[in-house]
C-alpha cells in the first residue's frame, strides 16, 4: 500500500487550481473593501430571519442550508433562494456559494422532502449497482440541487471506515482505501466534468473516531495509518482537480497532539505542501462543541484564518465575522492573509459559473497595470488607475494620458477644496476670489482644505448656485485633482451628483470617478485645442516627447493659466517617465 501512495504522490500539479482565474479574481478584488473580503471567507447557516441583514452588513460569501431550510413548496424556496442571490449581487457585486450536505443516507437535506425517497447512501448504492449506480445517483443529486439554485454540495465523504462500529462508517463507502479512492476519483470527475460544485471531507481523515459535533475526538493512529490508507482518497481526488477539501476538528496526535485539525496550520500545511492541493480548504462547523474547549479563549475564527482555511463554516456568524475583523484590524490577521483567501475563491467562483467571466483586459489597460506594478505613483495610483483606465476607454492617445497622469500626481488630491488657510503668513497674497468667499460665505472654516467626502453635497450645491448666478464674478474656488474653478467646478459638482446616490455626502470612489468624466469632458469640448494643437504639434515627435510636452502644456494652458516654468518642467517629466514606464 505504501507503494501505491508513493506512486499517487508522484502525479502532481506545478500549477494552482484556479490560476486561470486569478487576474479575473484580482480585478474584482481591488473593488472590495476588507470587509466585503473578509466576508467572502464565511459561509454561515443560514437563516431565513437574518439573511438580509447578514448581506447588507456583514456580506458573507454563501451560506449553508440544512433540512429546515426546504420544508416549504418548491416555488416557495426558489423565490427566496432567488432574492439572496440578487440581494448580495447588489450589495456586494458577487454572487454567493449556495451549499448544501447532500450526502445520501444517514445525512441528506433536500431529498428529505423533494424527493419519493431520499437518497440512499452511496455505501448502499455501491452495494447493489457498483461504481456506476453511484455515478447516475450523484447525477441526479446534481440536477435536484440546480433545480434549487444551489452550486455546491458538501460531499462526497472521502473516509475510509470498513469497521461497522466506527462512528463515520454508514456515511463512507464502507470499502478498503484504494476502492475507496477509486470511487472518489469518479464521482470528483463527474462533478468537476458537470461543472459543479463537491467538497470532499474530512480531512484528514475520520478513522474510528467519536462525533465531533458533541464531544472531541483524539485520533491516537500513526502518521503511516494516514500515509498508506486516509490520504489515499484525498490523494485521488486532488489529482482529479476536487475543487473545496473540508478539515475535521479532531485531534490527530500523530502530527500537532495540541490543536483540532481544523486550527492546525500543520495539518494544513500537510494538505497544501505534501498532498499539492490548491483549492479551497473548508473548515467544518466553527461552532460544533469539539473546537471550543482548545482555542485558549481565543476565537475559533481567527485560529482557522491563522491556520490556513480559505472558508470558514458557522452557526455564529455575527460572533465570528466580527472577531475576524477585529483581529485584521489590530494587527493579529495579515491583510495578504485575506486576499489570497479570497481571491482564490473569486477564482473558483468564475471557474464554475457562480461569478461572471470579466472581458479581456484590453492592453492599453495593461500600461495602467505597469504604473501600478512599479509602485513609482503608491502614493496617488488607484487615482491613476481609475482616471488612466477611463481615458484609455474614450481612445486617448497614451503620451496624452501620460501628461494628464502627471498634473494629477502633482496636483491636489481627488475632491480637495483649494485651501484659504495657505496664505495666512501672506494675507497679501490671497487672491481676491478667496478673500471673498472667506467673508460671504466662511469659506476658510467651512470648505478650505477640505475632501468632498467630508463635506454635504447639498450644502455645496447651494453655494454654487448663488456663485454661478453672479456669474462668477467675485467668488469661486479650486476643487479637485487639479483645483477647477468657476464654472468648471459646476461641472464638476454636476458630475458628482451624477456618480452619487446620496445627497448628503460622496465616496472617494465616486469622486474619482467624477472627475476622470470631467477629464474626458474637458478635453472633448471646452479644451479640444488643447488636446488637437498637441497632436499636431508631435505628429511626427517620438512618443516620450510627445509625453513630455503633453504634461507641459495640459499645465500651462489648461490647469494654471499663469505659467510656472518649474511645475511645468516637473510634470513633463513625470509624463515622460509614465509613458516609458507603461510601455517598457
Amino acid at each position: 500500500m505504501l507503494i501505491l501512495y508513493l506512486l499517487l504522490f508522484s502525479v502532481c500539479y506545478s500549477t494552482e487550481l484556479f490560476e486561470k482565474y486569478y487576474d479575473q479574481a484580482e480585478r474584482y478584488l481591488k473593488n472590495m473593501t476588507m470587509e466585503e473580503r473578509i466576508g467572502q471567507m464565511f459561509f454561515p447557516r443560514f437563516n431565513i430571519n437574518t439573511y438580509e441583514e447578514d448581506i447588507l452588513f456583514r456580506k458573507p460569501g454563501g451560506y449553508v442550508l440544512f433540512a429546515y431550510d426546504f420544508k416549504n413548496e418548491v416555488d416557495y424556496i426558489q423565490y427566496y433562494i432567488q432574492e439572496i442571490q440578487r440581494l448580495s449581487k447588489e450589495s456586494v457585486g458577487i454572487p454567493l456559494g449556495l451549499s448544501v450536505d447532500e450526502e445520501g443516507g444517514t445525512v441528506v437535506r433536500v431529498s428529505m422532502y423533494h424527493r419519493a425517497e431520499k437518497f440512499p447512501s452511496p455505501q448502499d448504492i455501491y452495494n447493489e449497482q457498483g461504481i456506476d449506480g453511484i455515478l447516475n445517483i450523484e447525477q441526479e443529486k446534481r440536477n435536484l440541487l440546480r433545480k434549487f439554485y444551489l452550486n455546491v454540495n458538501l460531499a462526497p465523504v472521502a473516509d475510509v471506515s470498513y469497521n461497522e462500529k466506527d462512528y463515520i462508517y454508514k456515511r463512507t463507502l464502507g470499502k478498503m482505501p484504494a476502492e475507496t479512492a477509486d470511487y472518489i476519483a469518479k464521482d470528483v470527475e463527474g462533478y468537476v466534468n458537470d461543472t459543479f460544485t463537491c467538497c470532499l471531507k474530512h480531512f484528514p481523515g475520520y478513522g474510528n473516531n467519536v462525533d465531533t459535533h458533541m464531544d472531541i475526538a483524539i485520533d491516537e493512529r500513526s502518521y503511516d495509518t494516514f500515509l498508506n490508507e486516509d490520504f489515499l482518497p484525498f490523494q485521488a481526488g486532488i489529482e482529479h482537480k476536487v475543487p473545496m477539501i473540508l478539515v475535521s476538528h479532531n485531534i490527530v496526535k500523530c502530527k500537532d497532539d495540541k490543536l483540532p485539525s481544523s486550527i492546525s496550520k500543520t495539518w494544513h500545511d500537510i494538505l497544501r505542501n505534501d498532498l499539492q492541493f490548491s483549492g479551497l480548504i473548508l473548515t467544518d462547523d466553527m461552532s460544533m462543541g469539539a473546537i471550543k474547549k482548545y482555542t485558549n479563549n481565543e476565537s475559533e475564527a481567527v485560529l482557522a484564518v491563522l491556520a490556513g482555511n480559505d472558508i470558514i463554516l458557522t452557526s455564529d456568524y455575527y460572533q465570528h465575522y466580527d472577531a475576524v475583523i477585529k483581529a485584521y484590524n489590530e494587527g493579529k490577521i495579515n491583510e495578504d492573509i485575506i486576499n489570497i483567501a479570497c481571491r482564490r475563491i473569486l477564482a473558483w467562483k468564475i471557474e464554475y459559473g457562480i461569478l461572471a467571466k470579466l472581458p479581456p483586459v484590453p492592453e492599453t489597460h495593461k500600461m495602467i497595470k505597469k504604473l501600478e506594478e512599479s509602485h513609482l505613483y503608491d502614493t496617488k495610483m488607484s487615482t491613476l488607475s481609475i482616471i488612466g483606465n477611463l481615458l484609455f476607454d474614450k481612445e486617448v492617445e497614451a503620451s496624452f494620458v501620460a501628461g494628464i497622469l502627471a498634473n494629477i500626481y502633482h496636483g491636489e488630491n481627488i475632491g480637495r477644496f483649494e485651501s484659504s488657510s495657505n496664505y495666512d503668513l501672506n494675507p497679501e497674497e490671497k487672491p481676491d476670489y478667496l478673500k471673498y468667499m472667506d467673508d460671504i460665505y466662511d469659506y476658510k472654516y467651512r470648505f478650505s482644505n477640505k475632501l468632498i467626502t467630508e463635506i454635504s453635497t447639498k450644502e455645496l450645491g447651494q453655494m454654487l448656485n448663488k456663485l454661478k448666478s453672479d456669474n462668477w464674478q467675485k467668488g469661486k474656488f479650486g476643487l479637485g485633482c487639479v483645483q477647477w474653478r468657476g464654472e468648471r467646478t459646476y461641472k464638476l459638482f454636476e458630475l458628482y451628483k451624477q456618480e452619487s446616490d446620496s445627497i448628503h455626502a460622496i465616496t472617494t470612489e465616486q469622486a474619482t470617478l467624477a472627475e476622470g468624466k470631467m477629464f474626458i469632458n474637458e478635453f472633448r469640448s471646452n479644451y479640444t485645442s488643447v488636446y488637437y494643437q498637441w497632436q499636431n504639434e508631435n505628429k511626427n515627435k517620438n512618443k516620450p516627447l510627445a509625453a513630455y510636452r503633453a504634461g507641459h502644456n495640459i499645465y500651462t494652458k489648461y490647469v494654471n493659466e499663469k505659467e510656472d516654468v518649474n511645475r511645468a518642467r516637473i510634470r513633463a517629466r513625470t509624463a515622460r517617465d509614465m509613458y516609458i514606464t507603461m510601455t517598457s
